[in-house]
């Protein structure tokens, strides 16, 4: 079991998992470790504080099921590699109205409707899409055993949050700054003259790298013998915001092809703050 040294510092978890990610620029899989690495904050005074108290990586899926429905009420953190960032609001719902989460000057997902149309968006202002929703499930076609279209990407599939499908409008999908200013609002209701706001919070996410340390074969096989494989910058790709605790959890990720190396060979992976 490889393990995975944190940086020193409150809020954070971390895991190594094995499994596909997108192959180059193609449709094609293959197989990858990762290192996924959490880190839990709380809001206070406008800006984000580690919180002690931390948030353990998701290994499974939390289900809820409706009727006969089962629905992913949080999801799993063990996605190997996004295409984009992922912006998740949790609750934030308002009786009669939409909404709206920016990051910056950029408005990433908006809803003009407050009714939901899946078990999500009734709970969630902006929740995690279905995966057997056919806009996301399509890019999974690979690993499903079907056909797939070359357009389809895998790690798009990983990416969790609202697809651009009525009532959501996905206005910006792509990485996440480093730094920014979260702003979610509701839809306003005449006769007011702005957006009312549910919640606005400053980040500043530290730069987390990779490094992993390797037996290759020669000499004891102790720590003090294992070489260093720099991986370089992992991502900053994933945030949870739940307006009702005030609390937030960001995650980074960074994969490598499985064998170089691998099994074999791994002995521990060493995350750090700043560049690598």
């Amino acid at each position: 079991m490889t393990m995975v040294e944190l940086p020193p510092g409150a809020g954070y978890s971390g895991a190594f998992v094995r499994g596909p990610r997108s192959a180059g620029e193609s449709n094609a899989v293959e197989e990858a470790g990762a290192v996924i690495v959490k880190r839990a904050f709380t809001i206070a005074g406008g800006a984000l504080a580690p919180d002690p108290s931390g948030e353990a990586i998701n290994f499974t899926d939390t289900i809820k099921v409706v009727g006969s429905t089962p629905w992913v009420t949080v999801e799993n953190d063990l996605a190997v590699a996004k295409r984009h960032g992922d912006l998740i609001v949790l609750g934030g719902k308002a009786a009669g109205r939409g909404g709206a989460a920016a990051i910056g000057a950029t408005t990433w997902l908006a809803r003009s409707d407050p009714a939901g149309t899946d078990v999500d968006l009734a709970e969630n202002l902006f929740g995690w899409h279905p995966r057997a929703g056919s806009a996301r499930l399509n890019d999974a076609r690979m690993v499903n055993g079907q056909a797939s279209a070359a357009s389809d990407r895998y790690d798009r599939f990983q990416n969790a949050q609202r697809r651009a499908i009525a009532p959501v409008s996905v206005s910006h999908a792509g990485a996440l700054p480093a730094q920014a200013t979260v702003r979610i609002t509701h839809s306003r209701i005449a006769p007011e003259t702005e957006d009312p706001v549910l919640l606005t919070f400053s980040y500043a996410m530290p730069a987390l790298s990779l490094t992993l340390l390797v037996h290759e074969g020669r000499g004891p096989d102790r720590d003090t013998r294992w070489c260093p494989h720099v991986q370089g910058a992992m991502t900053f790709d994933t945030m949870v915001v739940r307006p009702a605790t005030g609390r937030v959890a960001a995650v980074w990720r960074r994969s490598w092809r499985w064998g170089s190396p691998g099994a074999e060979t791994l002995r521990r992976a060493v995350v750090s703050e700043g560049a690598s």
